[in-house]
C-alpha cells in the first residue's frame, strides 16, 4: 500500500528508487544545474499543487534548494489553511535513515 499521492524530492543526490514504494508518484523539483537565483520560481511552481494531507517532501540535495523548497511548501499549505478553513496543517518530510526512508509527520503552528 502507498503512502503518499505524490513525493516531491528537493533534488536527488542518491538513488531515489526506494520512494516508489511509498507514493505514486515521485516528482523531482530541481537539479543542480540550476543557479540558485532560479530556485524558488522552479521550485515554487511545482509545488502549486502540493496537498498536506496526501503529498510528501523529501530535502536532498543543496541547502538552498532544500530552504526554498521548505518555504514554498510551507507558503503553500498556508494558503490552503486560510483558503480552505483547515483547522491544522502538517507537513511530511522523507529522511534517508539505515538504508530506507522514514516519514516524520511536522505540525506547522
Amino acid at each position: 500500500m502507498k503512502k503518499f499521492k505524490r513525493i516531491f524530492v528537493v533534488e536527488p543526490a542518491h538513488d531515489i528508487s526506494l520512494l516508489g514504494k511509498y507514493a505514486d508518484e515521485i516528482i523531482l523539483l530541481s537539479d543542480p544545474e540550476i543557479p540558485a537565483s532560479c530556485l524558488f520560481p522552479e521550485i515554487g511552481n511545482k509545488l502549486q499543487d502540493y496537498n498536506s494531507e496526501e503529498d510528501a517532501l523529501v530535502p536532498m540535495g543543496r541547502v538552498s534548494a532544500c530552504t526554498m523548497a521548505g518555504m514554498a511548501v510551507a507558503f503553500w499549505s498556508i494558503l490552503n489553511f486560510k483558503k480552505f478553513g483547515i483547522q491544522k496543517v502538517f507537513i511530511s518530510i522523507g529522511i534517508f535513515l539505515n538504508g530506507d526512508y522514514t516519514f516524520e509527520r511536522i505540525e506547522l503552528e
